[in-house]
């Protein structure tokens, strides 16, 4: 039998009545997910708050009535709690959207797991961590912006759900690829093999920051987002047709983030994480809505390089490392109580090495057919999640149609929010001319 099958019938009784946060909840749980979308149909703050309700009453499987804490794994169901902190707030201009975003990162509240603020027609979330990671946002927009006056609850919220399918995943797929556990090991005890690192892209600085002065460092949260025009995406895949290029547009993307970066004067690291979607292990029929994403380090590889990054991404992906990754780090969490590297100083380097962390959610081809009040070219939507450590930079990319939308969540005590927006723009503006630049021979 197949062991994901076995455990998940185990976990769908438990999730009826237990509400015990797994390890990758509580690893996650002192951070947030933001989203941000419009304009689109929310039918007032009325319609929004009662729909949350229904959602929230669903269960504690639906996660949205957990009191998500960092203080403790039994989290309490509250469905009625649900809407204490969704509120209507005014209209902004869309110029001040990295503005109003960074203002809610910094006010949220360990103790009140989830906030709505609805804008005119824009919607922000603001939701722990520990309930979820980018999915479930983004499937609760998807029945809060449908108009229909009695819309249907989403196909998901009918269905059973896995609440800890972690182990059985990972046992699932060493059945399926015996002979590729020993790669799957052996990349996790020698990551800097993943790939080789060579001679960073023209114009781009990368490597360790040059250890000198440092300063005082405190939580600083900071947002920057950009949108790109209609066709965004088009011109990438006609591009890497043209040429040949072998790199997915998720591995051109992120490298011409990290080059137009590198140009912009932040110092990159010599290594790059990526967040991936563990739910690619999974039966198509499985739902689990709380977190199973994992964070991928890759040392000793040039942010810059598109070659380096695809074969980090494919190598990775087909050797099943992002599935021992969270398997890893959840044991750890239960022997230890705590993530590994999770301490943060107060003290910075006065010129750091940005660390990059990127998150491609793709194509979200649910929220395409939602009771949008613009065109593509005015619509917001972005997402985003705090980064723990002084150095990192958050980038958050995600498409509808053949627009791409790039947000970057850092703290602004480390690094310069204009800058960061400055290179932010370069992408969604000239994105060809920073992928032919990487490609200029030194």
């Amino acid at each position: 039998m197949n062991p994901l099958v076995l455990f998940s019938s185990i976990d769908r009784v438990r999730c009826r009545f237990g509400q015990h946060a797994s390890s990758m909840d509580m690893l996650r749980s002192e951070t947030r997910v933001i989203v941000a979308i419009g304009p689109a149909n929310f039918g007032g703050i009325g319609r929004v708050s009662e729909r949350l309700r229904t959602l929230a009453s669903l269960g504690p499987a639906a996660r949205l009535g957990l009191r998500a804490t960092p203080r403790s794994r039994r989290w309490a169901y509250r469905p009625d709690l649900i809407d204490e902190d969704v509120t209507e707030v005014p209209a902004f201009p869309l110029h001040e959207l990295d503005r109003v975003l960074t203002e809610l990162s910094r006010s949220s509240s360990p103790e009140i797991p989830f906030r709505a603020r609805l804008a005119g027609d824009y919607l922000l979330l603001d939701i722990s961590h520990g309930l979820c990671d980018a999915l479930l946002p983004l499937e609760v927009i998807g029945y809060l912006a449908d108009p229909r006056p009695e819309a249907p609850l989403p196909r998901w919220a009918t269905q059973d759900v896995t609440v800890h399918p972690l182990l059985p995943t990972l046992a699932s797929w060493v059945v399926s690829h015996p002979r590729k556990v020993l790669d799957m090991v052996y990349g996790r005890i020698r990551p800097g093999k993943a790939g080789a690192f060579v001679a960073p892209a023209v114009g781009a600085t990368v490597g360790p920051a040059t250890h000198g002065d440092t300063t005082p460092w405190h939580r600083s949260p900071t947002v920057v987002a950009a949108s790109s025009a209609v066709g965004f995406v088009d011109r990438i895949r006609q591009w890497r047709k043209d040429v040949g290029e072998t790199a997915s547009v998720s591995a051109i993307i992120s490298t011409a983030v990290a080059t137009s970066l590198a140009r912009s004067g932040i110092r990159l690291s010599n290594s790059v994480t990526f967040l991936f979607d563990c739910r690619r292990y999974l039966p198509a029929d499985a739902v689990v809505l709380g977190n199973f994403a994992a964070g991928l380090d890759f040392p000793s590889t040039d942010p810059t390089s598109r070659d380096q990054v695809q074969f980090a991404l494919t190598s990775a992906i087909d050797k099943g490392r992002p599935i021992a990754a969270a398997t890893l780090s959840s044991l750890k969490y239960q022997r230890t109580g705590s993530a590994s590297g999770s301490t943060v100083g107060d003290r910075v380097d006065a010129d750091p090495s940005a660390e990059l962390i990127f998150s491609d959610l793709g194509r979200v081809r649910s929220l395409e057919t939602v009771s949008w009040l613009s065109g593509e070219t005015d619509r917001v939507f972005y997402g985003l999640s705090e980064p723990s450590r002084p150095e990192s930079i958050v980038i958050t990319t995600q498409q509808l149609g053949t627009v791409m939308y790039i947000s970057a969540s850092f703290h602004d005590n480390a690094f310069d929010p204009a800058t960061v927006k400055a290179a932010l723009d370069a992408v969604a503006s000239s994105p060809l001319d920073l992928v032919t630049a990487q490609e200029t021979p030194s």
